[in-house]
């Protein structure tokens, strides 16, 4: 199996000086647990993920009360997205290059440019179905 197989293609993408709370809620609303940043030509930045957006907007009250000084933006808390991987990438070396990454998810860029997301689960179940 591919990464083409098992990829998702409706990315949630958000520019680098997107408020956090505003990142939160897209990822609510679209049920995904990550954001991928992007410049205004669609390049990747890096991503921003639930559990990152919340430390910072949760951290200490003196955190806080800087927080509410200065706004938290995506581009302030990103992650560099680890290594994308292509849409013809196998599926067994992406999910091998997460484990020693440590990363719960992937960015997929073809020639074209950046293509979807595959994560942990997105393998998962694209193997379950295969075995039927």
């Amino acid at each position: 199996m591919l990464v083409r197989d098992c990829m998702e293609q409706e990315l949630v993408t958000v520019r680098p000086r997107m408020d956090v709370l505003e990142a939160l809620r897209l990822m609510r609303e679209r049920g995904v647990s990550r954001v991928l940043v992007v410049d205004d030509h669609g390049g990747l930045l890096g991503m921003v993920t639930k559990t990152r957006a919340l430390e910072a907007l949760c951290g200490s009250q003196q955190q806080v009360v800087a927080a509410a000084a200065v706004k938290i933006t995506a581009n302030i808390i990103m992650e560099p997205c680890p290594t994308p991987v292509s849409p013809d990438y196998p599926l067994e070396l992406a999910l091998r290059l997460m484990v020693e990454s440590g990363h719960g998810s992937l960015p997929v860029v073809s020639s074209s440019g950046l293509v979807g997301i595959i994560c942990r689960q997105d393998i998962i179940g694209g193997i379950a179905a295969a075995e039927g």
